[in-house]
Formats: structure tokens, C-alpha cells, sequence
């Protein structure tokens, strides 16, 4: 056999043919992954030898069902891991749109969850070039049925065309980055301490209910004329969508309380729904042009979404109205309905919550409001694990 300086080698095989060949070239993997995965595996091998003898041999009896020796186990649970998901932003047949709020539904994938340890903090978002992160907001991450709901505000998505984004799973975070206020047009929860009290209502931050923890209470228990509170808003756009998580609760009277968005304090709105505060009353209702209609069976005590679709621009027929179960069954929908009440024009000013009928009993408990934009069409959302 016979060597080049070229890595190219000639040699005779047992027929006697000649036989050129060209060695591999050997090298070191150095990706960015490999590179992390070394050292999160020289971290973790170094807390193990920061620990005590007797510390050392509690892990050796953890091991010893599985198998294993107490360092194998040690490291197999400590060990950070580390995926990357993509997520396809299929805009085909889309306008361009920015700044625009899409979801990543995660829908009973064990594996998603097994790569985040059941971590939300294990989470990041970036854009299409892996480094820049983007905002997200987590509405839904529950561990037992292996569901999560998670809202990205992306920057820029081009029309009729798809986009790529990146979720990053490391599960040595500790930080929760989720963050509503940054991901949407407006955003509020139980740490929101701007409403306004209007009239008599009393708004209760943080209250603690069994069901609906971190709320806000918005709680009138006496007969008062306007019943009701409200939240300056400001979203800049003329096409949005609300969706509010909540669940009243039954003060013995036959009432109702109300959600809505209005141009002003009372006289310009562009969309109000009711919802009973009474066992009697077993209806949701929404309201066009000062009439009310029935949207859907309503259960007092139990947990809804409503979503209000909005737009601005069309008093005459662009608003919509849905009511969700809290795992998102639709359970009614008016779509195309004219304003609510007067003749509202321009940005909304306010969201309001309370009394709908003049009589004052209010107690709803809120968990969040958001606000996000609205495309007439939708891009449709999926992912892969890379």
C-alpha cells in the first residue's frame, strides 16, 4: 500500500486489481449543541462529585431497583436536556401581517412534555433565525393531560408564503419568561391593579377562589343603580379580538352581569354580552343595536371564555361573539352582528365589567383578559421536533 501527501492511498487487492482510496478525514464534532451538551454534562458530573459520601449513597438505594449504579442514576435525573421544535407558520393565501399573535396548540404530546420535564420555565421562542427571541404568553400548561396553549407575538409573517419559528426546550431554566403584556395589544390578570371603580363596584385583586385562582373580583352584593367598573385600553388598531376567562357566581337575585367594549362611558358600544348571575337564569346574551338575543345555555358557577371579535371599521356587521367551555368547546357564536349599542366610531376607549341590568349584584371572578389582532385569514399553525 502506498500513501500520498494528498490522503490518497493505492493498494492491491487479492485479485490483483489496484484498488485508490482516500482515508477519512477525522475531526471533532463541534456544534453549537455538542458544545452545550458537553458542558451541561461536565456541570452535572461536577455536582455529583460535590457531594457528600452519605448524599452519594442515597442515590446508590435510589438506583438500585433500576439497575444501575448511584452515578448513572444521578446523572440520568440531573442531566438538563435539551430539543428544539419548529413551528410552521403557514400563511397561504394570507395578507402580510406584523406584530400578529399566533398559537401553538400542544394537544396530548407526552413527548413535548417529557422534553420540558413538565417545565413551562424550560421554554424559549425564537425567530426564524434561531437567536432572536420573540414574546409569548402560556394560557394553558397542564401536565396531567399533556396540553398546553401557547400565544407567540411575531414580528413579521409574509402573505401567501410560509415562516418558521423555533421553540427551544433546555430544561436547566428556572425562569418562567412567559409574559401577557408583552405578547398583546392589551393584557390583564390578577396583578392588574388599574381598573377604575365605577360607580359601586368592588374590585378585588388576587382574590383567592377555589377554582379560579389569582383573579379579580368584580363583587356588588347590594341593590345599586350601575354596578360597574372599567379598564382604560389603548390597542392602536381598528381589528382586534378579546378573549376573557371567567366564571360568575350566584347572589340569589335575578340579574346579570356584563362584559363589553365601548367607545366611551356608556353611550357608544361596540359590543356587549350578558351573563346570568342567578341558578334561574340558564341563557347568555349578547346585544345589537340596544335588542338582546340569545347566544347560548349558560351554566351560573362554571368556567367560560368569550371571545369578541371586533372591527372598527364595519359598525354595520364586523362584530362577533363566541362562548367557550373552559377547554375551548365552542358552545355558541354570533358572527356578523352590527354594533351594540349607539354610534361608536374610531378606537375603543374602555373595557367594562359589571351590573347589566340596573339592579347592582355583581360578583364575577376574571382569571385574564387579552386583546390580540385579527386577520381575516388565519394562518394555520403546526410543529415538528428537529
Amino acid at each position: 500500500m502506498k500513501q500520498g501527501n494528498d490522503g490518497i492511498t493505492a493498494r492491491m487487492n487479492m485479485k490483483g486489481e489496484i484498488v485508490i482510496e482516500k482515508i477519512p478525514t477525522h475531526y471533532d464534532a463541534n456544534t453549537d449543541l455538542q458544545e452545550t451538551q458537553r458542558k451541561l454534562f461536565k456541570d452535572t458530573i461536577a455536582q455529583w462529585n460535590a457531594l457528600s459520601d452519605q448524599e452519594k449513597e442515597e442515590w446508590r438505594e435510589k438506583a438500585s431497583p433500576y439497575g444501575l449504579t448511584g452515578y448513572q442514576f444521578f446523572i440520568s435525573q440531573n442531566m438538563p436536556h435539551i430539543a428544539t421544535y419548529k413551528v410552521t407558520i403557514d400563511n397561504t393565501g394570507g395578507a402580510s401581517l406584523s406584530d400578529y399573535q399566533i398559537l401553538i396548540a400542544i394537544n396530548n404530546d407526552t413527548g413535548f412534555f417529557a422534553d420540558c420535564d413538565s417545565k413551562k420555565a424550560a421554554i424559549r421562542i425564537y425567530d426564524s433565525d434561531k437567536t432572536t427571541p420573540l414574546s409569548y404568553w402560556i394560557e394553558e400548561w397542564d401536565t396531567y393531560i399533556k396540553n398546553a396553549r401557547i400565544w407567540v407575538k411575531v414580528p413579521s409573517i409574509p402573505a401567501d408564503d410560509k415562516k418558521y419559528i423555533y421553540v427551544s426546550i433546555d430544561t436547566s431554566r428556572t425562569e418562567d419568561a412567559s409574559d401577557g403584556d408583552a405578547t398583546f395589544l392589551f393584557y390583564s390578570d390578577g396583578s392588574d391593579t388599574n381598573w377604575e371603580n365605577v360607580q359601586y363596584t368592588t374590585i378585588t385583586n388576587n382574590f383567592s377562589d377555589a377554582i379560579l385562582e389569582n383573579t379579580i373580583r368584580f363583587y356588588n352584593p347590594t341593590n345599586s343603580d350601575l354596578a360597574e367598573a372599567r379598564r382604560a385600553i389603548d390597542l392602536g388598531v381598528s381589528k382586534y379580538e378579546m378573549y376573557m376567562k371567567f366564571r360568575t357566581v350566584s347572589l340569589g337575585e335575578r340579574d346579570q352581569s356584563f362584559v363589553g367594549i365601548f367607545k366611551d362611558s356608556h353611550s357608544n358600544r361596540y359590543t356587549q354580552i350578558y351573563l346570568p348571575t342567578n341558578d334561574n337564569q340558564s341563557t347568555a346574551k349578547y346585544r345589537v343595536d340596544d335588542s338582546l338575543y340569545v347566544l347560548c345555555s349558560y351554566n351560573e358557577g362554571e368556567v367560560y371564555i368569550t371571545k369578541h371579535k371586533v372591527d372598527e371599521t364595519d359598525t354595520a356587521s364586523g362584530m362577533a361573539y363566541y362562548l367557550y367551555s373552559e377547554n375551548y368547546t365552542l358552545l355558541g357564536s354570533a358572527i356578523g352582528k352590527a354594533k351594540a349599542y349607539g354610534s361608536p366610531s374610531g378606537n375603543a376607549n374602555y373595557l367594562y365589567v359589571g351590573d347589566g341590568t340596573r339592579y347592582g349584584y355583581v360578583d364575577l371572578r376574571m382569571k385574564y383578559v387579552f386583546f390580540k389582532k385579527y386577520a381575516a385569514t388565519e394562518p394555520s399553525i403546526s410543529y415538528t421536533k428537529e
